[in-house]
């Protein structure tokens, strides 16, 4: 093996030391993440209520507030509780509690 082969080969080594485990960290961070989430009405209900109540913690309200839902009913709903509950402790119960109705009076969906 001539100098500039073994220069070749150690350098397809230390890439593949050092590229391998990176690319795996990146494919990690920005794999595709489930572009909504399955959830049923009288589930989606109990969680407007609970906004409703201020007993939501930051994960949910992030997944409440950006997430959307499979059932594009209660994606609707979810979408016309926003203005109802512009951060937590900022909210409007009646309107929360009514669509929280609405979405419980809805028939699951049948997947």
């Amino acid at each position: 093996m001539t100098f500039l082969g073994k220069i070749r080969d150690c350098a397809a080594r230390l890439l593949s030391i050092v590229l391998l485990p990176a690319l795996l960290l990146l494919a990690a961070i920005f794999r595709p993440r489930e572009k909504d989430i399955a959830v049923k009405p009288a589930d989606f209900a109990a969680l407007l209520r609970r906004v409703a109540d201020d007993m939501v913690d930051r994960g949910e309200w992030g997944d409440f507030e950006g997430v959307p839902l499979r059932d594009k009913r209660l994606d609707d709903i979810r979408r016309k509780a926003l203005p109802f509950c512009g951060r937590p402790g900022i909210v409007d119960e009646k309107a929360l509690y009514a669509l929280a109705t609405e979405a419980e009076a809805l028939p699951p969906l049948i997947e």
